[in-house]
């Protein structure tokens, strides 16, 4: 064959199919460490807020489960604080309820919980408010 006859059987070649079953694909999640840690987190939130304080609670958000570490986010630095002080206690109490779940540490970050709703407008004076001043 010439290149030309080449060059021309090349580009009309055929793309090989790589579709699988849907079936195939969420087996082979199914069976990773990642989807098993994470079918576990809703027990994790349901157990952390019958243990937490009611007060707690409400300044807490869980980011994720990641190799047996519990992710949590705090809203202040406060509430960070009150949290490292009853780790270990919520570690031993975690691991006693969730059956067939291990968690080997609670990492805490701080920052914001709920981004849904938008920052207050910022005027260029850096004052909060939509409404000019009077000067």
């Amino acid at each position: 064959m010439e290149d030309g006859q080449l060059h021309w059987v090349w580009q009309r070649r055929g793309q090989r199919d790589r579709s699988r079953p849907l079936g195939v694909v969420l087996g082979g999640l199914a069976g990773s460490v990642w989807f098993k840690q994470q079918h576990h987190l809703g027990r994790i939130v349901s157990t952390l807020s019958e243990i937490l304080p009611a007060g707690l609670w409400d300044h807490l958000a869980v980011e994720g489960l990641r190799r047996n570490t519990l992710h949590l986010r705090t809203d202040t630095a406060a509430h960070r604080y009150e949290m490292e002080m009853i780790k270990e206690p919520l570690l031993e109490a975690l691991n006693e309820q969730l059956n067939g779940v291990f968690i080997r540490d609670i990492r805490l970050t701080l920052g914001r919980l709920d981004d849904s709703t938008p920052p207050p407008d910022r005027r260029r004076d850096g004052r909060a408010g939509s409404e000019p001043s009077a000067e």
